[in-house]
């Protein structure tokens, strides 16, 4: 905060730092507020950016479509910036065709390999 000095009653000193302070608290306010508005938009984004790779991603079994998961999306305490990640494919969900968990072909099916061409439900 600067400090100014100068020459005056004091009262009124006093009186223009108080005005200051509680203009600086009204735009805090206001700045939170904002944030939070903004915050809660990403987040709808988000949730309809994740219901769009579920409904995209190809389904044999299901497994993978199962896999996707939004996971941030919150302001981190200390940090200003928004972070939100979509993933695919998880070792704790198998396909029970092949046995093998969809951490193990997400890649593949999004990004294809081979003679086999991607389907991007995640882009």
């Amino acid at each position: 905060m600067a400090m100014v000095v100068s020459y005056g009653n004091p009262s009124e000193i006093k009186e223009k730092f108080e005005s200051e302070e509680r203009v600086k608290a009204q735009l805090a306010e206001i700045r939170d507020g904002l944030c939070e508005e903004i915050i809660n938009e990403l987040d709808s984004i988000m949730q309809k950016v994740l219901a769009s790779a579920i409904e995209l991603c190809p389904k044999d079994t299901g497994a993978l479509a199962s896999s996707i998961n939004l996971e941030g999306g919150a302001i981190s305490q200390g940090n200003d910036f928004y972070e939100a990640n979509i993933y695919a494919g998880s070792d704790d969900i198998i396909n029970y065709k092949t046995g093998k968990a969809t951490s193990e072909y997400a890649q593949y099916v999004e990004d294809g390999h081979g003679t086999y061409e991607g389907v991007p439900f995640l882009e």
